[in-house]
């Protein structure tokens, strides 16, 4: 896509129940992202990100009317619990939960 507008993300294989990873350098961005897909099916929903950001994240949803059921399938912060810190363990542990969601759902 060459923008994060709604006719850009339209046109995104919504039709193949994707897993949707946001990991963008703005929160704003991500929030935007965030409510975009939550109005799709997807198999797998997560945001890069802290615990703080995952609370703010929830308190944002709630605030615009977002369902208790569909706010579950949001997974921030994303990635195994590996006690990751560095960028590659991070990606490692995200890696690691794709690869789960993968094998249960498959």
């Amino acid at each position: 896509i060459t923008s994060y507008d709604e006719s850009s993300l339209a046109t995104l294989p919504w039709d193949t129940v994707p897993m949707v990873l946001i990991a963008t350098r703005e929160h704003e961005l991500d929030q935007r992202l965030l409510e975009y897909s939550l109005k799709r099916e997807t198999r797998f929903l997560g945001v890069i990100g802290s615990d703080r950001k995952a609370k703010m994240q929830i308190k944002r949803l709630r605030a615009k009317g977002v369902s208790e059921l569909d706010i579950a399938r949001v997974r921030c912060p994303v990635g195994l619990l590996i006690d990751a810190q560095t960028p590659a363990e991070i990606a490692v542990s995200i890696c690691g939960e794709l690869i789960r969601v993968v094998r249960n759902q498959a």
